[in-house]
């Protein structure tokens, strides 16, 4: 689950603002025998409207863990993870697990076991596909998730995280990437 609000939810998704909407989409689409296991951002705890977890937890296939559980040991022994735009998704597509994206605009996508999903219909489409393994191999995914992981590390820069948010960049940080630039474009 996203914490909200958030900017990666409210900015760059606004299209799906609705969590509880998006546990239906994948819950009711799940092949009988499959889980959606929910795991809370661990900062949202108590933050979610009254209802939610009954709403939600109300479904034969919704499963939630541990929200200090790690989300990398979840994701590991899944099928899929589903996402709207979170480090999880991001961390399971490097390592060849497909991806059900809520998301219209993560990078990820580019990646052929990403599914970018915007309807009932596309999110059926998407558990289909993966549900028939009509995706490449696990070995394939997992040689592309680390192209693509690799390639970004290659093309980035650090960025202090403070320096992000106090809109403070040290003449540093601002060398090194007019340096990274540079580099890139000649």
């Amino acid at each position: 689950m996203q914490l909200e609000p958030e900017s990666a939810v409210m900015v760059m998704t606004p299209e799906f603002d609705s969590q509880e909407h998006l546990i239906h989409l994948v819950a009711s689409n799940l092949p009988v025998g499959w889980k959606l296991v929910i795991k809370e951002h661990p900062l949202a705890l108590g933050t979610r409207p009254k209802g939610f977890i009954e709403r939600t937890g109300s479904y034969p296939n919704v499963e939630f863990v541990n929200p200090h559980d790690s989300a990398m040991m979840w994701y590991k022994s899944s099928r899929a993870v589903a996402m709207i735009n979170g480090t999880v998704g991001y961390e399971a597509a490097f390592d060849g697990i497909p991806v059900i994206s809520f998301g219209h605009h993560n990078f990820i996508s580019m990646l052929d076991y990403v599914f970018e999903v915007d309807s009932h219909m596309t999110a059926r489409e998407a558990i289909f596909k993966i549900s028939i393994k009509n995706i490449a191999d696990k070995k394939e995914r997992n040689l592309h998730g680390y192209a693509l992981k690799m390639a970004l590390k290659e093309n980035s820069f650090t960025l202090d995280a403070n320096s992000y948010y106090t809109n403070k960049v040290s003449i540093n940080e601002m060398q090194d990437f007019i340096d990274q630039l540079f580099k890139r474009i000649s």
